[in-house]
C-alpha cells in the first residue's frame, strides 16, 4: 500500500477481549500498536480465509448472537469497520469471501435440499444495499454420485476455480475444476491432484518490483 508492505498482526487466540492489534510497515521498520479498534465485539471467524479489496483486507466474523457478517480493515487508515451482509442471503450456508471484478464477493455454500452455490457481490463497496445475487450454480454438489465441489476464487476473466472432490470407500479423488459461470459449465479438469481438503485456502498474488528488503524502498 503505497509503496509500502505492511503485516496485520491479530492475536485472537487467547480467548480475550479485546483484539491486540498490531500493524508493521516495511518501509517504517516498526510495528504500531492500534488497541481495541475492533467494532461491537466482533469475532473473526475463519483467519486464515479472507479478501483483499479495496484496499482493505476482509474476514467472515461473527458476534455473540451468531450472526455473521465481514470484518474489513483499512491498511491506509488503519481503521476496523463491518460490513453486514444482504438480509437476502440465505441462512443455511456455509461462507467463504472472495473478490470479482474488484468487488468484494461471498460465496454461500447452501446446504438446504436445493443446495447449489450462490455468489454474491458488493456493486457498490461498503454500501449493503449493494449486494446483488450474481451467479446461483445448481450443479454445485452431487451428493446422490458422492461428489462435491468447494470454491477457491474468481479469476481475472471472471471464471471460477474449485476443487471437485470424488468420494469413496477406498480413497478420495480430488482434482481442480475452471468453471464458467455465465455459459453454466466448466471447461477445464485437471488430472488428479492431492487432496486440498485440510485447507482449501488459495493465495493470490500480484507482480511487483518493488523490493521487500528493509531501507530498499
Amino acid at each position: 500500500m503505497n509503496g509500502d508492505y505492511k503485516v496485520v498482526k491479530i492475536d485472537i487466540y487467547k480467548n480475550k477481549w479485546p483484539y491486540n492489534v498490531e500493524v508493521y510497515s516495511l518501509k517504517k521498520d516498526s510495528w504500531t500498536w492500534i488497541g481495541d479498534a475492533i467494532p461491537s465485539r466482533l469475532s473473526i471467524v475463519m483467519p486464515a480465509q479472507k479478501a483483499m479489496v479495496n484496499g482493505s483486507v476482509h474476514w467472515l466474523a461473527s458476534k455473540e448472537s451468531y450472526r455473521q457478517s465481514i470484518l474489513s480493515f483499512d491498511m491506509v487508515d488503519k481503521v476496523f469497520r463491518e460490513i453486514m451482509f444482504s438480509d437476502y442471503m440465505h441462512p443455511d450456508c456455509n461462507y467463504s469471501l472472495g473478490s470479482l471484478h474488484e468487488c468484494l464477493s461471498i460465496f454461500a455454500n447452501i446446504y438446504a435440499k436445493e443446495g447449489g452455490l450462490e455468489v454474491w457481490v458488493m456493486k457498490e463497496y461498503g454500501v449493503v444495499e449493494s449486494w446483488s445475487k450474481q451467479y446461483v450454480i445448481r450443479l454445485y454438489s452431487d451428493f446422490g454420485n458422492h461428489i462435491t465441489y468447494y470454491p477457491f476464487g474468481f479469476t481475472q476473466t471472471g471464471n471460477l476455480v474449485m476443487e471437485k472432490i470424488q468420494f469413496s470407500s477406498t480413497r478420495n479423488i480430488s482434482s481442480l475444476i475452471l468453471y464458467d459461470p455465465r455459459s453454466n459449465k466448466d471447461y477445464f479438469e485437471d488430472s488428479e491432484i492431492a487432496p486440498l481438503s485440510i485447507s482449501r485456502i488459495v493465495f493470490s498474488y500480484v507482480e511487483s518490483l518493488v523490493s521487500v528488503m528493509p531501507g530498499a524502498m
